[in-house]
């Protein structure tokens, strides 16, 4: 099966996880834990990436980040490439370290964002490794509640959302974490989209329901639509030949028939006229 496309470009948060080959630990003792922060805090800085959060576990990896000049596949190559030679020096092994590409989703800082961190930061918590984030010393989490420096972490897009001074959004990030929340995240599916009930869909009047989920935006909904046809967002936006038309046909159906929107909302989203939408339509 051919590997499909990834979504990048300039200014785009992600999401990036991956796994040990065959399920096996990438990290067996401290100072592999210790290695890879280093290479993670060199390699941000040499290609210009924010750490917004991360959690290192045993078996895998989660980050957040913000990629400012399109750089995350040298950054994960580098970083990756680096800490496996790294590894199988220190631990007598040969192949690879992780068993797979690594996945990555772009997402929106906001709501997204929000619940993102804190699945991020509650890993060893749902691994039941520890009660409480932060005595479990792999995770960017001691660094947003205020118990840790660590330089290269730039949480300032999530935590601002929480208050007006520091204390106050660590206060209210904490509890945020802690607290006894069902997630709004569908964490499994394929393609993870915000899930909410009607209460909370009717409180944000931009929202597109979707089979009983939604979506925040419509920057995030036309990222599912290319994620699902696996082109890119600018094949959609501005065609340039017969083959690229033909996907934002796809795209229109798929706007109609799977998600419900009228004429005016599709051709809102995509930039174009209602007639080329009712054209297509027909």
């Amino acid at each position: 099966m051919p590997w499909r496309i990834r979504f990048c470009g300039k200014n785009l948060y992600h999401h990036i996880y991956v796994w040990g080959n065959d399920r096996h630990p990438v990290f067996k003792m401290d100072g592999n834990y210790r290695y890879y922060l280093k290479l993670l805090a060199d390699f941000s800085e040499k290609f210009s990436i924010d750490i917004i959060a991360y959690a290192l576990m045993e078996w895998h990896i989660h980050l957040f980040i913000f990629d400012r000049l399109n750089k995350i596949s040298l950054f994960m190559q580098n970083l990756h490439g680096e800490y496996a030679k790294y590894f199988n020096n220190v631990t007598g092994r040969v192949g690879h370290v992780f068993g797979e590409r690594y996945n990555n989703k772009i997402i929106q800082p906001n709501l997204y964002g929000l619940w993102l961190s804190r699945y991020i930061h509650r890993q060893p918590v749902e691994a039941g490794l520890v009660l409480d984030p932060k005595d479990y010393p792999w995770t960017s989490y001691r660094q947003y509640i205020g118990l840790q420096k660590i330089e290269f972490i730039k949480p300032q897009v999530i935590l601002h959302q929480f208050g007006t001074n520091n204390r106050q959004r660590r206060k209210y990030y904490k509890e945020f974490v802690l607290e006894d929340k069902e997630d709004i995240i569908d964490w499994d599916k394929s393609q993870v989209l915000v899930v909410g009930d009607m209460n909370f869909v009717r409180k944000i009047k931009k929202t597109f329901n979707i089979k009983g989920k939604a979506i925040i935006n419509k920057e995030e909904l036309l990222l599912t639509i290319c994620n699902d046809l696996g082109v890119t967002v600018d094949c959609i936006l501005n065609p340039k030949d017969k083959i690229e038309r033909e996907q934002r046909h796809k795209a229109i159906r798929m706007l109609a028939k799977e998600y419900n929107l009228k004429i005016c909302e599709i051709a809102n989203i995509l930039g174009i006229t209602r007639f080329a939408v009712m054209k297509v339509l027909r």
